[in-house]
């Protein structure tokens, strides 16, 4: 029976190169493809050629192909700096999918001063509130959904790093907090107000921010907001050591996620072991897998 078992790909998205994995049990992950960006999407590594509009579909290609595993169940998650993040406020009365979509495409050229037809949008339609929406190169998803198939893989998922870990974590998140996830060059933080999210913003860095730094940009964006500081915080991804915050009265700080052991990552034709385990692209590769 274990010829039919389907296998589990983790596919990461990062700055200038993607990676396949797979679980090979609760300690190891054996690296499958590595693709450095630059061989296949000539500029877009140092911004000439928008990730929006590049053609994607020569790297998706090669980093499936070199795993070689055919039937399988891909998870791709993708580095926050290739995503988009916002909030639509619909007018009262509005709630057919068409008009909700028109809006946040609207939103999201008004915001990013670019053209949604670019952009593959998500988000979770039901909330009537406040819709916290993300956006992913359409290129690069429609070159995910065709390349699969092709090969012979199932995409079970295609999300930005902080939705993935948003959803994640959505059970141990109070209602009312902040969740920031950090990653190598930028921190997305949703304010989570009533058990849904009311405010979104992503920032981004040279140089990561220290915990005390992070609070204090918090504190300035409910401000700004006209509304209160949440009694709870959580950081997850790479996010600096809460134990060097100075304390902060009726503020509580949770790392989420740091008590988990994270396979190794080991090459799938090599025997050097680890030779990847500090890649931000296996990470985020793992993320996608590896709950």
């Amino acid at each position: 029976m274990s010829r039919w078992r389907r296998n589990a790909l983790g596919l990461g998205v990062g700055a200038g190169e993607m990676a396949v994995l797979s679980i090979a049990d609760g300690t190891t992950a054996k690296l499958l493809s590595h693709v450095p960006l630059a061989d296949y999407l000539p500029g877009t590594v140092d911004a000439v050629t928008p990730a929006a509009t590049a053609n994607w579909e020569p790297s998706v290609s090669v980093a499936l192909a070199q795993t070689q595993l055919g039937r399988a169940d891909l998870h791709v998650t993708v580095a926050d700096d290739l995503a988009r993040y916002w909030m639509v406020a619909p007018p009262q009365g509005v709630n057919s999918l068409a008009e909700l979509r028109s809006l946040a495409e609207n939103r999201f050229e008004s915001l990013f001063s670019d053209t949604a037809q670019h952009w593959h949008i998500e988000a979770d339609w039901r909330i009537a509130n406040g819709i916290f929406a993300c956006a992913l190169p359409s290129s690069f998803v429609a070159s995910l959904r065709a390349t699969s198939a092709r090969q012979g893989c199932t995409l079970k998922s295609v999300q930005p790093l902080a939705v993935r870990l948003l959803n994640r974590h959505a059970k141990d998140i109070k209602p009312n907090a902040w969740l920031c996830v950090f990653s190598a060059r930028g921190v997305v933080s949703v304010l989570v107000t009533g058990g849904h999210a009311t405010i979104v913003r992503q920032f981004r860095f040279t140089t990561p921010p220290l915990a005390d730094e992070m609070l204090v940009r918090l504190e300035t964006e409910v401000l700004r907001a006209g509304t209160e500081m949440p009694p709870t915080v959580y950081f997850a991804g790479d996010a600096p050591v809460i134990g060097t915050v100075s304390p902060r009265e009726g503020v509580e700080l949770i790392a989420l996620g740091r008590q988990r052991v994270v396979p190794k990552v080991v090459s799938g034709t090599s025997s050097d072991g680890g030779i990847a385990a500090n890649m931000e692209v296996c990470r985020l590769a793992l993320a996608g897998v590896f709950a």
